[in-house]
Protein backbone atom coordinates (compact mmCIF):
# COMPACT_ATOMS: atom_id res chain seq x y z
CA UNK A 1 0.00 0.00 0.00
CA UNK A 2 1.41 3.38 -0.98
CA UNK A 3 1.35 6.03 1.74
CA UNK A 4 -0.37 9.33 0.92
CA UNK A 5 1.91 12.20 1.85
CA UNK A 6 -0.24 15.16 0.79
CA UNK A 7 -1.06 18.02 3.12
CA UNK A 8 -4.59 16.77 3.51
CA UNK A 9 -3.42 13.31 4.58
CA UNK A 10 -3.70 13.65 8.35
CA UNK A 11 -4.30 9.94 8.90
CA UNK A 12 -1.75 7.18 8.77
CA UNK A 13 -3.17 3.85 7.65
CA UNK A 14 -1.57 1.11 9.69
CA UNK A 15 -2.62 -2.48 9.16
CA UNK A 16 -1.53 -5.54 11.07
CA UNK A 17 0.40 -7.24 8.27
CA UNK A 18 4.04 -6.35 7.65
CA UNK A 19 3.56 -6.00 3.88
CA UNK A 20 1.16 -3.10 4.33
CA UNK A 21 2.38 -1.55 7.56
CA UNK A 22 6.04 -1.10 6.62
CA UNK A 23 7.36 0.67 3.56
CA UNK A 24 10.22 -1.56 2.48
CA UNK A 25 13.05 -0.50 0.17
CA UNK A 26 16.36 -1.87 -1.01
CA UNK A 27 17.97 -0.77 2.23
CA UNK A 28 18.35 -3.34 5.03
CA UNK A 29 16.71 -0.85 7.35
CA UNK A 30 12.99 -0.10 7.14
CA UNK A 31 11.00 2.99 8.10
CA UNK A 32 7.30 3.25 8.85
CA UNK A 33 5.48 5.82 6.73
CA UNK A 34 6.43 9.10 5.19
CA UNK A 35 5.28 12.16 7.09
CA UNK A 36 2.48 14.35 5.68
CA UNK A 37 3.78 17.84 4.97
CA UNK A 38 1.34 19.59 7.35
CA UNK A 39 2.30 17.63 10.48
CA UNK A 40 5.96 17.72 9.36
CA UNK A 41 5.92 21.52 9.32
CA UNK A 42 4.30 21.63 12.75
CA UNK A 43 6.82 19.17 14.18
CA UNK A 44 9.74 21.05 12.65
CA UNK A 45 8.59 24.45 13.94
CA UNK A 46 7.73 23.41 17.49
CA UNK A 47 10.78 21.15 17.62
CA UNK A 48 13.15 24.03 16.95
CA UNK A 49 11.42 26.08 19.66
CA UNK A 50 11.66 23.21 22.17
CA UNK A 51 15.39 22.81 21.51
CA UNK A 52 15.95 26.54 22.00
CA UNK A 53 13.94 26.47 25.24
CA UNK A 54 15.79 23.40 26.48
CA UNK A 55 19.27 24.80 25.80
CA UNK A 56 18.45 28.17 27.32
CA UNK A 57 16.55 26.88 30.35
CA UNK A 58 18.81 24.01 31.36
CA UNK A 59 21.87 26.14 30.77
CA UNK A 60 20.30 28.78 33.01
CA UNK A 61 19.74 26.19 35.78
CA UNK A 62 23.36 25.02 35.68
CA UNK A 63 24.73 28.56 35.56
CA UNK A 64 22.49 29.80 38.38
CA UNK A 65 23.50 26.96 40.71
CA UNK A 66 27.20 27.36 39.95
CA UNK A 67 27.27 31.16 40.13
CA UNK A 68 24.80 32.00 42.89
CA UNK A 69 25.96 31.29 46.41
CA UNK A 70 22.50 30.67 47.84
CA UNK A 71 21.95 27.87 45.29
CA UNK A 72 25.39 26.31 45.61
CA UNK A 73 24.40 23.50 47.99
CA UNK A 74 24.98 19.77 48.02
CA UNK A 75 21.37 18.90 47.22
CA UNK A 76 21.43 21.10 44.13
CA UNK A 77 24.23 19.00 42.61
CA UNK A 78 21.48 16.59 41.63
CA UNK A 79 19.59 19.39 39.89
CA UNK A 80 22.74 20.15 37.88
CA UNK A 81 23.01 16.51 36.87
CA UNK A 82 19.32 16.38 35.89
CA UNK A 83 19.75 19.54 33.79
CA UNK A 84 22.78 18.00 32.07
CA UNK A 85 20.75 14.93 31.09
CA UNK A 86 17.96 17.19 29.83
CA UNK A 87 20.59 19.04 27.77
CA UNK A 88 21.82 15.71 26.44
CA UNK A 89 18.31 14.82 25.32
CA UNK A 90 17.80 18.27 23.82
CA UNK A 91 21.06 18.43 21.89
CA UNK A 92 21.85 14.78 21.11
CA UNK A 93 18.40 13.28 20.47
CA UNK A 94 15.97 16.00 19.40
CA UNK A 95 17.96 17.22 16.35
CA UNK A 96 17.73 13.78 14.70
CA UNK A 97 13.97 13.77 15.13
CA UNK A 98 13.60 17.36 13.94
CA UNK A 99 15.68 16.53 10.86
CA UNK A 100 13.29 13.64 10.16
CA UNK A 101 10.33 16.03 10.22
CA UNK A 102 12.22 18.30 7.84
CA UNK A 103 13.09 15.42 5.46
CA UNK A 104 9.63 13.87 5.63
CA UNK A 105 11.00 10.41 6.42
CA UNK A 106 13.83 8.68 8.28
CA UNK A 107 17.04 8.87 6.22
CA UNK A 108 19.74 8.21 8.82
CA UNK A 109 19.90 4.41 8.74
CA UNK A 110 19.94 1.64 11.30
CA UNK A 111 22.97 2.76 13.34
CA UNK A 112 21.45 6.16 14.03
CA UNK A 113 18.14 4.45 14.86
CA UNK A 114 19.84 2.25 17.46
CA UNK A 115 21.60 5.28 18.89
CA UNK A 116 18.28 7.12 19.14
CA UNK A 117 16.69 4.13 20.88
CA UNK A 118 19.39 3.83 23.53
CA UNK A 119 19.97 7.56 24.00
CA UNK A 120 16.26 8.25 24.48
CA UNK A 121 15.87 5.45 27.01
CA UNK A 122 18.97 6.64 28.84
CA UNK A 123 17.63 10.19 29.16
CA UNK A 124 14.16 9.04 30.27
CA UNK A 125 15.50 6.62 32.90
CA UNK A 126 18.00 9.17 34.17
CA UNK A 127 15.34 11.86 34.58
CA UNK A 128 13.03 9.59 36.60
CA UNK A 129 15.90 8.29 38.74
CA UNK A 130 17.18 11.81 39.49
CA UNK A 131 13.79 12.96 40.73
CA UNK A 132 13.50 9.85 42.92
CA UNK A 133 17.01 10.22 44.36
CA UNK A 134 16.47 13.89 45.22
CA UNK A 135 13.27 12.96 47.08
CA UNK A 136 15.03 10.09 48.89
CA UNK A 137 17.95 12.33 49.86
CA UNK A 138 15.74 15.00 51.39
CA UNK A 139 13.55 12.39 53.10
CA UNK A 140 16.56 10.68 54.68
CA UNK A 141 18.16 13.96 55.76
CA UNK A 142 15.03 15.21 57.48
CA UNK A 143 13.50 12.10 59.01
CA UNK A 144 16.57 10.01 59.81
CA UNK A 145 19.11 12.14 61.70
CA UNK A 146 21.58 9.28 62.12
CA UNK A 147 21.73 8.68 58.39
CA UNK A 148 21.80 12.42 57.76
CA UNK A 149 25.22 12.75 59.40
CA UNK A 150 26.66 10.52 56.70
CA UNK A 151 24.56 11.79 53.80
CA UNK A 152 25.73 15.37 54.41
CA UNK A 153 29.34 14.41 53.70
CA UNK A 154 30.68 15.39 50.29
CA UNK A 155 31.97 11.92 49.47
CA UNK A 156 28.54 10.41 50.16
CA UNK A 157 26.83 12.95 47.90
CA UNK A 158 29.41 12.18 45.20
CA UNK A 159 28.83 8.44 45.60
CA UNK A 160 25.06 8.85 45.41
CA UNK A 161 25.38 11.06 42.34
CA UNK A 162 27.69 8.52 40.69
CA UNK A 163 25.13 5.76 41.31
CA UNK A 164 22.34 7.96 39.93
CA UNK A 165 24.28 8.53 36.71
CA UNK A 166 25.69 5.02 36.36
CA UNK A 167 22.52 2.97 36.90
CA UNK A 168 20.67 4.22 33.78
CA UNK A 169 23.82 3.62 31.73
CA UNK A 170 24.03 0.03 32.99
CA UNK A 171 20.35 -0.54 32.18
CA UNK A 172 20.85 0.69 28.62
CA UNK A 173 23.96 -1.48 28.24
CA UNK A 174 21.92 -4.48 29.37
CA UNK A 175 19.29 -3.60 26.77
CA UNK A 176 22.00 -3.60 24.11
CA UNK A 177 23.33 -6.96 25.27
CA UNK A 178 19.86 -8.52 25.23
CA UNK A 179 19.27 -7.17 21.75
CA UNK A 180 22.53 -8.70 20.52
CA UNK A 181 21.48 -12.06 21.93
CA UNK A 182 17.93 -11.83 20.57
CA UNK A 183 18.13 -9.80 17.35
CA UNK A 184 14.91 -8.44 15.90
CA UNK A 185 14.03 -6.24 12.96
CA UNK A 186 14.05 -2.55 13.84
CA UNK A 187 11.95 0.17 12.27
CA UNK A 188 11.86 3.89 12.76
CA UNK A 189 8.23 4.76 13.39
CA UNK A 190 7.77 8.29 12.09
CA UNK A 191 4.44 8.57 13.88
CA UNK A 192 6.10 8.54 17.32
CA UNK A 193 9.62 9.55 16.17
CA UNK A 194 11.13 6.50 17.80
CA UNK A 195 13.08 3.41 16.84
CA UNK A 196 11.06 0.29 17.67
CA UNK A 197 10.97 -3.44 17.08
CA UNK A 198 8.84 -4.31 14.05
CA UNK A 199 5.46 -5.64 15.19
CA UNK A 200 3.43 -7.97 13.02
CA UNK A 201 0.85 -9.19 15.53
CA UNK A 202 -2.10 -7.63 17.28
CA UNK A 203 -1.80 -5.38 20.29
CA UNK A 204 -0.34 -6.85 23.47
CA UNK A 205 -0.68 -4.73 26.63
CA UNK A 206 2.43 -6.10 28.36
CA UNK A 207 4.75 -3.26 27.40
CA UNK A 208 2.43 -0.43 28.38
CA UNK A 209 1.53 -2.20 31.63
CA UNK A 210 5.20 -2.46 32.58
CA UNK A 211 5.72 1.24 31.93
CA UNK A 212 2.56 2.13 33.84
CA UNK A 213 3.69 0.02 36.81
CA UNK A 214 7.13 1.63 36.83
CA UNK A 215 5.70 5.16 36.72
CA UNK A 216 3.08 4.33 39.35
CA UNK A 217 5.67 2.98 41.78
CA UNK A 218 7.80 6.09 41.28
CA UNK A 219 4.80 8.34 41.87
CA UNK A 220 3.87 6.47 45.05
CA UNK A 221 7.42 6.81 46.35
CA UNK A 222 7.44 10.57 45.76
CA UNK A 223 4.04 11.01 47.37
CA UNK A 224 5.15 8.89 50.33
CA UNK A 225 8.23 11.07 50.91
CA UNK A 226 6.16 14.23 50.68
CA UNK A 227 3.43 13.01 53.03
CA UNK A 228 5.90 11.73 55.63
CA UNK A 229 7.64 15.09 55.82
CA UNK A 230 4.32 16.95 55.73
CA UNK A 231 2.96 14.90 58.66
CA UNK A 232 6.14 15.47 60.67
CA UNK A 233 6.07 19.20 60.06
CA UNK A 234 2.35 19.82 60.55
CA UNK A 235 1.41 17.37 63.30
CA UNK A 236 4.55 16.89 65.35
CA UNK A 237 6.63 19.90 64.43
CA UNK A 238 7.64 20.79 67.99
CA UNK A 239 8.99 17.35 68.85
CA UNK A 240 10.58 17.07 65.43
CA UNK A 241 12.44 20.34 65.87
CA UNK A 242 13.67 19.24 69.29
CA UNK A 243 15.30 16.18 67.74
CA UNK A 244 16.68 18.28 64.86
CA UNK A 245 17.50 21.69 66.37
CA UNK A 246 19.24 22.87 63.18
CA UNK A 247 15.97 22.69 61.24
CA UNK A 248 13.89 25.82 61.58
CA UNK A 249 10.25 26.21 60.56
CA UNK A 250 11.35 28.13 57.48
CA UNK A 251 13.74 25.33 56.58
CA UNK A 252 11.01 22.70 56.85
CA UNK A 253 8.72 24.79 54.68
CA UNK A 254 11.46 24.98 52.07
CA UNK A 255 11.84 21.21 52.15
CA UNK A 256 8.10 20.77 51.60
CA UNK A 257 8.31 23.20 48.70
CA UNK A 258 11.20 21.21 47.23
CA UNK A 259 9.30 17.92 47.34
CA UNK A 260 6.21 19.61 45.94
CA UNK A 261 8.35 20.86 43.06
CA UNK A 262 9.64 17.34 42.44
CA UNK A 263 6.08 16.03 42.37
CA UNK A 264 5.11 18.62 39.78
CA UNK A 265 8.22 17.83 37.70
CA UNK A 266 7.45 14.13 37.77
CA UNK A 267 3.76 14.44 36.96
CA UNK A 268 4.60 16.90 34.16
CA UNK A 269 6.89 14.21 32.75
CA UNK A 270 4.17 11.55 33.05
CA UNK A 271 1.65 13.86 31.38
CA UNK A 272 4.01 14.38 28.46
CA UNK A 273 5.12 10.74 28.24
CA UNK A 274 1.83 8.84 28.42
CA UNK A 275 0.07 10.16 25.26
CA UNK A 276 2.74 8.94 22.84
CA UNK A 277 3.00 5.63 24.70
CA UNK A 278 -0.75 5.00 24.58
CA UNK A 279 -1.02 6.02 20.92
CA UNK A 280 1.82 3.70 19.98
CA UNK A 281 0.31 0.81 21.90
CA UNK A 282 -3.18 1.25 20.43
CA UNK A 283 -2.01 2.26 16.95
CA UNK A 284 -1.56 -1.37 15.95
CA UNK A 285 -5.30 -1.93 15.90
CA UNK A 286 -6.76 1.60 15.64
CA UNK A 287 -6.50 4.35 13.05
CA UNK A 288 -5.68 7.68 14.71
CA UNK A 289 -5.25 11.03 12.96
CA UNK A 290 -1.58 11.66 12.26
CA UNK A 291 -1.80 15.05 13.94
CA UNK A 292 -2.45 13.29 17.28
CA UNK A 293 0.88 11.50 16.97
CA UNK A 294 2.67 14.77 16.22
CA UNK A 295 1.09 16.51 19.22
CA UNK A 296 2.02 13.60 21.50
CA UNK A 297 5.63 13.71 20.28
CA UNK A 298 5.83 17.46 20.83
CA UNK A 299 4.47 17.02 24.36
CA UNK A 300 7.20 14.46 25.05
CA UNK A 301 9.84 16.83 23.73
CA UNK A 302 8.69 19.51 26.13
CA UNK A 303 9.47 17.25 29.11
CA UNK A 304 13.17 18.14 28.83
CA UNK A 305 12.50 21.82 28.15
CA UNK A 306 10.14 22.95 30.92
CA UNK A 307 11.71 21.77 34.19
CA UNK A 308 13.57 25.05 34.58
CA UNK A 309 10.25 26.89 34.33
CA UNK A 310 8.75 24.73 37.07
CA UNK A 311 11.73 25.48 39.34
CA UNK A 312 11.32 29.19 38.74
CA UNK A 313 7.55 29.24 39.18
CA UNK A 314 7.52 27.23 42.41
CA UNK A 315 10.72 28.34 44.17
CA UNK A 316 11.76 31.88 44.93
CA UNK A 317 15.42 30.99 45.31
CA UNK A 318 15.60 29.73 41.73
CA UNK A 319 13.75 32.82 40.51
CA UNK A 320 16.27 34.94 42.35
CA UNK A 321 19.13 32.96 40.84
CA UNK A 322 17.71 33.36 37.35
CA UNK A 323 17.43 37.12 37.81
CA UNK A 324 21.01 37.36 39.04
CA UNK A 325 22.34 35.41 36.06
CA UNK A 326 20.25 37.26 33.48
CA UNK A 327 21.21 40.64 34.93
CA UNK A 328 24.85 39.51 35.14
CA UNK A 329 25.13 40.60 38.76
CA UNK A 330 28.15 39.32 40.73
CA UNK A 331 27.50 36.37 43.00
CA UNK A 332 28.75 38.30 46.02
CA UNK A 333 25.67 40.54 45.83
CA UNK A 334 23.55 37.47 46.53
CA UNK A 335 22.25 36.64 49.98
CA UNK A 336 24.70 34.17 51.49
CA UNK A 337 23.49 30.73 52.33
CA UNK A 338 25.89 28.03 53.35
CA UNK A 339 26.09 24.51 51.96
CA UNK A 340 24.28 23.01 54.95
CA UNK A 341 20.93 21.26 54.66
CA UNK A 342 19.08 24.49 55.45
CA UNK A 343 19.82 27.97 56.65
CA UNK A 344 17.78 30.62 58.36
CA UNK A 345 19.83 33.50 56.91
CA UNK A 346 17.25 34.24 54.26
CA UNK A 347 15.03 37.26 54.56
CA UNK A 348 11.66 36.90 56.25
CA UNK A 349 9.84 37.33 52.96
CA UNK A 350 11.78 34.46 51.33
CA UNK A 351 11.45 32.18 54.34
CA UNK A 352 7.71 32.67 54.54
CA UNK A 353 7.25 31.84 50.87
CA UNK A 354 8.57 28.31 51.26
CA UNK A 355 11.59 28.45 48.97
CA UNK A 356 14.24 25.81 48.54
Amino acid sequence: METDTSVSSWHYEFNSTPETSINRSDDPFVSIAEIPSGPALLGLSVGVVSVAMGVFGNGLVVTAILKCQHLRTRKNVFFISLAVFDLFQTLCVRPLQIYTYAAGRWLLGDSACLYLLYASNLAILASILHVSVIAFYRYAILLHPNAARHLRKSWMVALLLLATVTLPVLVVLCMGRLRSQHPAELVFDTRIMFCTVARISSFHPTGILKKALFLTLTALFLVYCYLRIYVKVRHSGKQFNQRNPSLTAACLNRELALLKTLLVVFFAFVTSYLPVTVLYALGQTHDFPYILYVISVLLLWMSSSVNWMIYGLMNQQFRKGYRLVLRRLPAKSDTGVTGNVCSSRLSGRESASGTL
